[in-house]
């Protein structure tokens, strides 16, 4: 497999080649002011010639000898057999015109004309010092541009490609597992902003990986516990001296960690459909202070059974959203804000109508929670609680937060350790 090193030095090389041969093609055949110099050169030379031999008696050879020079030469010609020219072309010739030969295919430019019964050519000569001069110094212009630029492209080829090499060796460290590689890159360019985003992944791949093992962790535990206790209690049943009472109890048991289990896997599933769900699709509009007031009543038996005092204070609201989706998050909210209160204490909630949103405060008097456990407080199957002595899998916050975050709200906490807990959730109107 060709390096991409290799392939853009190659391909800068290629386009340096071919743009410098096609540059010398397009000179050559579109280079009539070059061909026009040297026809008016030696048509100069040419009324020397005429000059020198009419006006000072100058033999050819002594005129020869006068206009020589390095770049064109001067000849006497017998005849004009070896020169393809036409019967016009050589009747032109022998009336005193001049004919001029461009260079076509290999032969240089030359001019032809006739002095008395004299042919005399003047051409280009190829065999001049100056002519090789200038033709080495071309060639090693061009062999020199050819090397120099070969070398430059692939010194710079490989410092652009340098930050792609690190990314493909640290491509190879994630796809190992290793999620703690970053790439360093101080560049300001298009590789710089992949770098970061290269960095930014493996940073978010961390996360995801802690939180996967956590929550593997907190997953099995809390199937195990009431697999357990269910497992330990029938096993008592299965005794044949067990009284009748205590039959009930461990019935009654494994009928509340079978309910446990159900509601673990019903949360479960609802969180993974949320999870998944990146919009509400069942929108409808619906009094928020009448949903409210309906699910306090759901659980009026618990809010009753602790003697709590309820202070309501619901501005009439009507919002668009999914009512069964929110129902859920204030049953949650209810609920741990009874299960966290003792008895004879006050939970209250506010509903207010702003301008561009409405916000729903709940707050207990209960045990409150530390800024420890506010930190985690949204995350699946955490709980603040490690005795776990409080009834709940760690799932309900982190249903809340999902079902506020697709109605495009916000939810936020403030709590303190014996102080009781305020939760603030604010919900766009429309």
């Amino acid at each position: 497999m060709k390096r991409i090193s290799s392939k853009l030095a190659l391909l800068i090389i290629a386009i340096i080649f071919i743009s410098s041969s096609l540059s010398m093609v397009i000179s050559t055949i579109f280079g009539y002011n070059f061909k026009g110099e040297i026809q008016s050169n030696q048509e100069a030379m040419k009324s020397s010639v005429v000059t020198l031999y009419q006006d000072h008696n100058l033999s050819m050879d002594e005129i020869i000898q006068v206009l020589k020079n390095n770049v064109f030469f001067i000849t006497l010609e017998d005849n004009l057999y070896g020169y393809d020219l036409s019967a016009d072309e050589i009747t032109s010739i022998n009336q005193g015109q001049s004919h001029y030969y461009s260079g076509k295919h290999s032969h240089l430019p030359y001019t032809l004309f006739k002095i008395d019964n004299q042919y005399i050519k003047i051409g280009f000569d190829h065999n001049t010092t100056l002519f090789h001069t200038l033709a080495s110094r071309f060639g090693l212009t061009f062999f020199s541009y050819l090397v120099v630029g070969t070398l430059l492209t692939v010194f710079a080829v490989k410092r652009m490609v340098k930050p792609l090499t690190k990314l493909t060796e640290a491509t190879k460290e994630v796809a190992k597992g290793n999620f703690e590689i970053q790439v360093k890159n101080k560049g300001k360019d298009e590789i710089r902003l992949l770098t970061d985003h290269f960095n930014q992944m493996t940073r978010e791949l961390k996360s995801i990986e802690m939180l996967r093992k956590d929550f593997i962790t907190n997953f099995s535990h809390e199937f195990k516990t009431p697999l357990a206790s269910i497992q330990g209690f029938a096993k008592l049943m299965a005794q044949s001296n067990l009284s009748f009472e205590d039959q009930q109890e461990y019935a009654h048991i494994i009928v509340e960690e079978t309910e446990r289990l159900s509601h673990l896997s019903s949360n479960i599933l609802k969180l993974s459909k949320l999870e998944n769900q990146e919009i509400v699709t069942r929108y409808s509009e619906f009094s928020l202070d009448e949903e409210l007031r309906h699910c306090l009543l759901v659980l009026e038996n618990k809010w009753t059974e602790k003697n709590l005092s309820l202070e309501l204070d619901l501005e009439p609201v009507f919002i668009k959203g999914d009512a069964s989706l929110l129902s859920q998050v204030w049953m949650n909210l209810f609920d741990n804000a009874i299960k966290f209160s003792s008895k004879n204490q006050t939970l209250q909630v506010q509903l207010i109508d702003q301008s561009d949103c409405v916000e729903i405060h709940i707050k207990d008097e209960g045990i409150g929670m530390s800024d420890e456990i506010i930190k985690r407080i949204y995350e699946k199957f955490y709980q603040g609680d490690p005795n776990h002595s409080a009834v709940g899998n760690g799932l309900g916050l982190a249903l809340v937060k999902r079902i506020v975050e697709l109605h495009q709200g916000t939810i936020d906490v403030e709590s303190q350790i014996g102080k009781g807990s305020s939760f603030t959730i604010r919900l766009p109107k429309t």
